[in-house]
């Protein structure tokens, strides 16, 4: 069937890795026709459907996790602060910013170091908590170690007509 073993071989190596080297006239576009041909077949034998349920179980796995994790770090948070202020980390809590100077005031050549405050203005009951504040910039602004802060004693007295 066949003349020689060169043209023996060369069928072999077509039905391994397809019809390239009879269709094309060199040897490079050969070579890049027959790794197409070998990763083809490579490709259509992995398991790619088991390849796919255990990305998205891994994915899964993962985001279980995650929400894990993020609610430790709720519940760590919440046990740390006294009951009836958690109005201190609700980020939809009225906020004021807070200016600190150095003695001249708001003339004062130095910039001052800025924070932020929450308030509980919408709160209907007494509110009376102590609330630590991070200050950034100006003269408190360090360069290494913790970030400076100020403690505030917020009392908040509701209106006795019902508004806030």
């Amino acid at each position: 069937r066949y003349g020689d073993v060169p043209a023996a071989m060369t069928m072999v190596v077509e039905m391994f890795v397809g019809k390239s080297y009879s269709v094309t006239t060199t040897i490079m576009s050969a070579i890049v026709l027959a790794s197409v041909g070998m990763f083809k077949g490579i490709i259509f034998l992995l398991p790619i459907d088991k390849l796919k349920k255990a990305t998205k179980a891994s994915e899964q796995r993962f985001a279980q996790l995650n929400d894990l994790r993020l609610q430790v770090e709720r519940e760590e948070l919440r046990s740390h602060l006294p009951p009836g202020i958690e109005w201190v980390t609700d980020f939809h809590c009225p906020a004021a910013r807070l200016m600190v100077y150095q003695d001249g005031g708001a003339q004062s050549s130095v910039s001052p170091g800025i924070g932020m405050i929450s308030v509980p203005i919408m709160k209907s009951e007494r509110v009376e908590a102590t609330v630590c504040v991070g200050l950034q910039g100006g003269t408190p602004q360090r360069c290494m170690g913790p970030r400076p802060e100020l403690e505030f004693l917020i009392t908040w007295q509701p209106s006795m007509d019902g508004t806030k």
